[in-house]
């Protein structure tokens, strides 16, 4: 059953993650120790226990191994007995992005699509209100895990994440940043530009896009020759794609993954990875959409994306300009209007039905760090490392 599996691997996951709890407290530890006027003794003491408990506990690698192995197979078993889109295997699996463990994080990341699907309004709703935690490692995974899901341009999700960007922490604040510029198309970074940045950025902004319209016209033309010149490859997509749907069909076959070892289905899993790559680069070889051109045209939006970022970070850098800044996004960002309500509100939550509101505060509600955190846990400065 459901409750089975779950319970299985909330088994699984408990050893993976008891060591990095362990080095989570210890380094709590030692950083009250580097404090003036505490009583050492006791810290020091306790220090040991932990580091006492921790080698007893800690896994080696062929552990590791094997319990990434298992959480994987879990996985897989989890994927069999629930429908896709399963709302309680999705708050299992995204809760795992709060542990401790980088094992069990990864896990997540690497399955939350198979258990909820690429466009699932329920997991992105879950995942975003991860982005606020005052863990900063789990804000990390959060916006990963948000960019391999189909998250382009939805509005809705758009303001979810503006829903926490109000945080006290300027450290979160610049995390969600990051997430939030992973969610925008790239008129959006201009908007955001034109908007917020200053009268340098918008200059800098100008000449982008008329370089941008410069080489796309030129990448353009690039791609018609290519695609005459490249036929022959037509044959070697088509083949690739055979590969691929043949392979997709293998691991979504209960009873070919019953009649095959693990290890079978291991290198089946990898050999579609490499021929979804290969499938790729042949598809861009045919339609000329890997030419050095269009690389140009990619950096060109890269750098507008850029100036956004340094736009948003500005803003939200200020304490007194970052509520104003959301007031502009929320009605100067085409879509985003329609749910200027539930910015304005706080309200991350109309992605759940009404009967699900309650639990969604109750269990899903993160709480807000504060600059000077009251468990003693570690407080990462990490201001510079954004996800985008």
């Amino acid at each position: 059953t459901v409750k089975e599996v779950l319970r299985f691997l909330a088994d699984i996951m408990a050893v993976a993650s008891r060591p990095a709890e362990l080095e989570l407290r210890r380094d709590a530890i030692a950083q009250k120790l580097t404090r003036r006027g505490v009583d050492k003794k006791p810290l020091l003491k306790e220090y040991d226990e932990v580091e006492e408990e921790l080698k007893a506990c800690r896994l080696t690698q062929e552990q590791r191994t094997l319990i990434e192995g298992q959480m994987e197979a879990v996985m897989d078993c989890l994927c069999h007995v629930v429908p896709q889109g399963h709302e309680t295997a999705i708050d299992r699996v995204v809760s795992c992005l709060e542990d401790a463990s980088f094992d069990v994080r990864m896990t997540s990341l690497k399955n939350i699509v198979r258990i909820a699907g690429k466009s699932s309004k329920y997991a992105k709703g879950c995942i975003a209100m991860r982005l606020s935690s005052s863990n900063t490692f789990t804000r990390w995974s959060a916006a990963e895990c948000l960019l391999v899901m189909d998250c382009k341009g939805d509005r809705e999700l758009l303001s979810q994440v503006l829903v926490h960007i109000d945080n006290p922490d300027r450290f979160i604040r610049q995390d969600i940043v990051g997430a939030m510029v992973g969610v925008m198309v790239e008129e959006d970074f201009k908007v955001v530009v034109r908007h917020l940045g200053t009268s340098a950025m918008i200059e800098e902004l100008k000449r982008l896009t008329e370089d941008g319209e410069d080489l796309r016209r030129k990448a353009e033309e690039k791609a018609t020759k290519v695609k005459e010149s490249n036929k022959p490859f037509r044959k070697e997509v088509r083949r690739l794609q055979e590969h691929v749907d043949a392979a997709k069909r293998d691991l979504a076959d209960q009873r070919w993954l019953d009649a095959n070892p693990c290890l079978i289905v291991s290198q089946r899993k990898e050999g579609l990875l490499k021929a979804i790559k290969e499938l790729k680069e042949a598809r861009g070889r045919v339609d000329g959409s890997n030419t050095p051109e269009w690389e140009a045209v990619e950096d060109n939006v890269h750098d507008i994306k850029a100036l956004a970022v340094d736009a948003l970070q500005s803003k939200y850098g200020d304490e007194k300009g970052r509520r104003g800044a959301t007031h502009v996004l929320t009605n100067q960002i085409p879509g985003l209007a329609e749910y200027a309500n539930n910015i304005a509100g706080g309200v991350s939550t109309s992605w759940m039905s009404s009967s699900s509101v309650s639990k969604a505060k109750g269990a899903f509600a993160p709480k807000r760090s504060t600059a000077s955190s009251k468990s003693g846990a570690p407080s990462v400065s990490q201001g510079k490392n954004l996800v985008v």
